[in-house]
């Protein structure tokens, strides 16, 4: 389990969403289509990623709005057209960084004061930029 914590921290994800599933405690995994396709496969070109436990971001999050982790970060955000919202990925970083021991030494986090509060942005965002820094 530790290293596959520490991978899903290091690890950056971005694409569309395309299937949510909800398991029991409100852990959540989500399967998007792959925008950082790298060669072509004849497996369906999707990732997916576990986030946290946390009942309220899950009914945020709907089929279709685009979804991006950031690498070596917590930091996670969805975009559905013009507004975006920022939430930390697992909610339970920090606890699992003391029970696993993990070399993480300083979290990455957004350090949110208003948890899942989407934000109405200036203008549209331009697709093929959405998953730089």
């Amino acid at each position: 389990m530790k290293d596959y914590y520490f991978e899903e921290y290091q690890i950056q994800r971005a694409g569309v969403i395309k299937n949510k599933e909800l398991w029991k405690g409100c852990g959540l995994s989500i399967e998007f289509v792959n925008s950082n396709r790298k060669y072509i496969s004849f497996k369906k070109d999707t990732a997916t990623v576990s986030i946290g436990h946390d009942c309220e971001v899950n009914e945020q999050i709907r089929q279709g709005d685009f979804f991006q982790k950031l690498p070596e970060s917590n930091k996670c955000f969805i975009i559905r057209n013009d507004s975006v919202m920022l939430f930390d990925c697992n909610s339970d970083m920090q606890k699992i960084v003391e029970k696993f021991k993990l070399p993480i030494s300083n979290i990455n986090e957004w350090n949110l004061q208003e948890k899942y509060v989407w934000h109405k942005m200036p203008y549209l965002p331009i697709e093929k930029f959405l998953d730089k820094n």
